[in-house]
C-alpha cells in the first residue's frame, strides 16, 4: 500500500477493507515466523546429519571437513 500512497487511515472505518488489510499483515508476519522456525530446524537437521557421517569416518579423515 505504502508504493502506491495508501495508508490505513485512507480506508472507511465502516467497510470491511481495513479489517481485510490488518487481517493479511498479520497472517503474513504469521508466516514468515512459521517459516523461519522451518528453517532453522531444517539447519539443524542438516548440521546434525553432517556430523554423525563425520563421526563414522576413519580418524584420518575426520581433520578434512574443517
Amino acid at each position: 500500500m505504502l508504493e502506491i500512497g495508501l495508508y490505513i487511515n485512507d480506508l472507511s472505518m465502516h467497510d470491511s477493507s481495513r479489517e481485510m488489510v490488518l487481517a493479511g499483515t498479520q497472517q503474513e508476519a504469521e508466516f514468515k515466523i512459521a517459516l523461519e522456525q522451518v528453517n532453522v530446524s531444517f539447519f539443524a537437521f542438516i548440521i546434525a546429519l553432517v556430523n554423525r557421517t563425520t563421526e563414522s569416518l576413519p580418524l584420518g579423515y575426520r581433520n578434512y571437513r574443517q
